[in-house]
């Protein structure tokens, strides 16, 4: 008896992400077992069950799958699956992880006309990148009117960058650069001197 989801690490959000939980059932021998009852229980991080599942059979192959949708805004943390089977049970792990958001510029001030570099990351608590996600960055000036509002992505590593060219009668003062994706949200703050 096997059991995995397809991702190791989902994100709260609202509505809840679906979670494909998979897995196989074979003899001793390895022959796959057909039709075989499974039950899945899913456990949160504070040991409390998710609402049990309907009974799931496997195909002809021995395989087995179930979809669900995590609850909106899902505790974070470690959530187990168990698969039940004629008295043997597997488990795999999944955690649910706000993501991390970073921000920066490449100076803390600038004149008119002078390109400001924002960049930052998005990675999970324990440092995994997420690549591939879009990142809205806006930048408001001391009368907080927009003066920039592009989508940028984040690479393989989860970094991202953008840069633009101030006008040349940029107003003085604090400008508020604003990054987010999905539920996160990051700020910064540069002068215009």
């Amino acid at each position: 008896l096997t059991v995995s989801t397809e991702h190791a690490i989902y994100e709260p959000s609202d509505p809840g992400e679906y979670v494909a939980i998979t897995g196989t059932v074979r003899t001793s021998q390895g022959t796959p077992v057909s039709g075989a009852t499974i039950s899945i229980l899913v456990t949160k991080p504070n040991g409390v069950t998710l609402d049990p599942f309907p009974l799931t059979a496997t195909s002809y192959d021995g395989e087995f799958d179930k979809t669900f949708r995590l609850p909106s805004q899902a505790m974070e943390g470690t959530y187990t699956v168990s698969a039940n089977y004629g008295g043997s049970t597997a488990t795999t792990t999944f955690s649910v992880l706000k993501p991390v958001l970073t921000l920066s510029t490449d100076e803390p001030s600038y004149a008119p006309s002078e390109t400001v570099t924002i960049s930052g990351t998005l990675k999970y608590p324990e440092g995994t990148p997420i690549s591939g996600r879009y990142i809205s960055i806006q930048v408001t000036n001391p009368n907080t009117l927009n003066i920039l509002l592009v989508t940028t992505s984040t690479n393989s590593v989860g970094g991202f960058s953008r840069s633009f060219n101030l006008a040349s009668d940029a107003m003085a003062g604090s400008y508020t650069v604003t990054a987010s994706v999905s539920e996160v949200t990051a700020t910064a703050t540069f002068e215009v001197t």
